[in-house]
């Protein structure tokens, strides 16, 4: 269950800001006191200021209850998470050299660009056109990663890379920051 409460550290350290802690509240279809939340985005956001706050929220969750929220927080981010994690995933943390990094489509509008890199993250990370897009663009060298840690699965070939399918933000950031290795939580295709 360490792949569950890897995302969901990640993707409720959001909820730090007003405005995602009120659009998980609208599109997320679950009810807030199912997990001991309020339906307040700003009572949310005062309870998930820190990544402590996070990481000690989601330590208290049942197993269950890490299963429902991701698929709560699949359906308000959109992004089919809770297809590509299972209870029956054996997780492996490890490092991986920023070389064997392999990102997954982010924004739909740069899919030309990660495909033209071969969606490699040490490319990717330095296309200009990428850097200059809304997602990137506030960030700079140096910022900090609250959470480092990004989901992937092993590419297919077995040739020592990995697929990113949650993190592809948080590791550009920590490649812009001058980190040759990226941690990772690795679980097999469900």
């Amino acid at each position: 269950m360490e792949q569950y409460r890897t995302y969901l550290r990640a993707e409720l350290g959001k909820f730090g800001n007003v405005g995602d802690g009120q659009a998980f509240l609208e599109r997320s279809r679950c009810r807030p006191e199912d997990f001991n939340l309020v339906g307040d985005a700003e009572w949310i956001a005062r309870g998930f200021a820190s990544q402590d706050q996070v990481d000690a929220y989601v330590a208290g969750l049942s197993a269950i209850a890490m299963r429902e929220l991701t698929g709560c927080c699949d359906r308000w981010r959109g992004n089919g998470i809770a297809r590509k994690l299972s209870p029956r995933q054996t997780p492996e943390f490890i490092e991986v050299p920023v070389e064997n990094i392999l990102l997954s489509q982010a924004e739909p509008s740069l899919g030309d660009v990660f495909r033209a890199h071969g969606f490699r993250l040490t490319e990717i990370a330095q296309d200009a056109q990428v850097l200059a897009a809304e997602a990137y663009c506030l960030r700079k060298p140096g910022d900090p990663v609250s959470f480092r840690y990004c989901l992937a699965n092993p590419a297919m070939d077995n040739d020592g890379m990995y697929r990113l399918f949650d993190g592809m933000h948080r590791a550009i950031q920590m490649f812009r920051n001058g980190d040759w290795q990226i941690p990772v939580c690795v679980v097999d295709v469900p």
